[in-house]
């Protein structure tokens, strides 16, 4: 079997799903929170895999656990609620087109943190994924969501009727 082949049918499989959660998380940030969302997708993530590290063959010392836990913070909690709330402003195909840019990002902390330089086709990739980034925001003409509603927290003494509602 072609290691490659299974890998691109596996990134393939990941987008489709990937681009699918992106669908289901436009229409649940005009109803919830961004934070909440993410709370929900990340516990059912969480419990989902967790009997997966009984398949595991090293205990995690402790400097494991707190890495996995600063990124679990840093990169996954933070940046997703942060991604899932900005839906609230976006298409869903803008949404997706700037999270492309994931692998521009990667590129680049590889090269500054890791000392990796970049290949020229990646530079090529990565050139690309930022003129399609940029030719659709220009194309949008950077415009909000014309559908978009905000999602009012009842108990928040800030919002509701006649309140400025959070952006």
């Amino acid at each position: 079997s072609n290691t490659v082949t299974v890998g691109i049918l596996w990134g393939m499989i990941s987008s489709l799903i990937y681009a699918l959660l992106a669908l289901i998380n436009r229409d649940l940030s005009s109803k919830y929170r961004g934070i909440q969302i993410s709370f929900y997708e990340q516990a059912t993530a969480g419990v989902v895999l967790l009997p997966l590290m009984l398949f595991t063959y090293k205990t995690p010392s402790v400097t494991d656990i707190l890495g996995i836990a600063g990124i679990g913070i840093f990169c996954t909690a933070i940046g997703f609620s942060l991604y899932v709330t900005a839906q609230k402003s976006v298409s869903a195909q803008q949404a997706g087109i700037v999270s492309s840019m994931e692998t521009v990002y990667g590129i680049l902390f590889a090269a500054i943190l890791l000392r990796e330089a970049p290949t020229p086709r990646e530079l090529i990739g990565g050139a690309i994924i930022l003129a399609v980034a940029v030719f659709a925001s220009v194309q949008s003409g950077g415009s909000p969501r014309s559908d978009s509603t905000d999602a009012t927290d009842p108990t928040d003494p800030t919002e509701g009727p006649g309140k400025t509602q959070r952006q």
